[in-house]
């Protein structure tokens, strides 16, 4: 079955009638819509007659972490602006001082993929300790030091997305390793 999409066309016929509305204060009107990539097929054709007559003073914001996802013709009528991941020593330097140590900054940069914003957010859900919890049982689990079920039920309690980043770049480091190579979770090498 295909993918329910979050963003309804209702919601898109909302966004119209704002947009025909006239501003309090004869200013802008402007409309953000997040995950953009996420509206079904009748709310992006909505969206794409909207966008066609916008009128005066109307600005639209589309936030996309898949671009790619969103259909040609609206894109066309968009302006793009990409965001990159800061230079290391500039993210670094905007973390450190939010989470009280350099290291454990670099820490989560490294495992956010240099995302400083994501990498505060991990620490604020307090990711780190979490996740070596999670190492710790499943190095248990290889020396047979637990029971299967219980670390299920354990790991169960982490968000999935989470979990499976998790195994996927510990796998990755085991490789690494092997083949001598610097591994990105440094900070659970022991």
């Amino acid at each position: 079955l295909p993918k329910k999409k979050n963003i309804s066309i209702d919601q898109i016929r909302a966004v119209g009638d704002f947009m025909n509305k006239q501003a309090q204060l004869s200013g802008y009107r402007c409309v953000v819509i997040a995950n953009a990539e996420q509206m079904s097929e009748s709310a992006a054709n909505a969206l794409l007659k909207v966008l066609e007559e916008p009128g005066e003073q109307s600005l639209f914001v589309l936030v996309s972490h898949s671009a790619g996802s969103l259909k040609p013709t609206i894109k066309s009528r968009c302006q793009m602006i990409r965001f990159v991941v800061p230079p290391s020593a500039q993210a670094l330097q905007w973390l450190a001082p939010l989470v009280n140590s350099s290291e454990q900054a670099q820490t989560l940069l490294n495992l956010s993929g240099g995302a400083p914003v994501a990498a505060k957010e991990a620490q604020q859900w307090r990711w780190l300790d979490q996740r070596e919890v999670i190492a710790k049982q499943l190095l248990a689990l290889r020396l047979r030091q637990a029971e299967e079920l219980m670390v299920a039920n354990t790991w169960q309690s982490v968000p999935p997305l989470d979990l499976l980043l998790w195994l996927y770049n510990w796998t990755l480091d085991c490789l690494k390793l092997s083949q001598g190579l610097v591994i990105v979770n440094q900070d659970l090498a022991p």
